[in-house]
């Protein structure tokens, strides 16, 4: 395997675990913070878009919004077209997209703290160059 695509895969995969107790805590699965904070800066996002945004299955997102809404972070607006209903962040939704945003800066926060300026800037500029290569072969 390549040495490159090893690291980066750990390297998610240690960020899951870290993420995983906090997230169980605030009541949710791993994944669905994701939709959240989505639908947080969204309101009104339908789950065909959703679904569009974040490349994900239509059944992943139908059960993981079924979940934010059983548990109030998440409501659906009733329209006459029930494939385009649009989704909206709740007040308690919103508490917990804050708690999760929390979670994820401290965890940075502690990692860019390891860290000299300069290999942050080269692990930001390296980051932007593969985000750029990857935008550029998905269109």
């Amino acid at each position: 395997m390549n040495e490159f695509y090893e690291l980066s895969r750990d390297v998610l995969i240690l960020m899951s675990h870290k993420l995983q107790p906090k997230f169980q805590e605030l009541g949710i699965y791993p994944g669905q913070e994701i939709f959240l904070n989505i639908i947080a800066n969204n309101d009104g996002i339908t789950a065909i878009e959703l679904a569009n945004l974040t490349n994900r299955k239509r059944s992943t997102i139908t059960r993981a919004l079924q979940s934010l809404e059983k548990n109030g972070y998440i409501k659906k607006e009733i329209t006459s077209d029930k494939r385009k209903l649009p989704i909206y962040i709740t007040e308690k939704g919103k508490k917990l997209n804050q708690d999760v945003l929390k979670t994820v800066q401290d965890i940075w926060t502690n990692l860019e703290n390891i860290m000299t300026s300069e290999e942050k800037d080269i692990i930001i500029n390296l980051l932007n160059k593969i985000k750029k290569n990857l935008k550029e072969e998905l269109c």
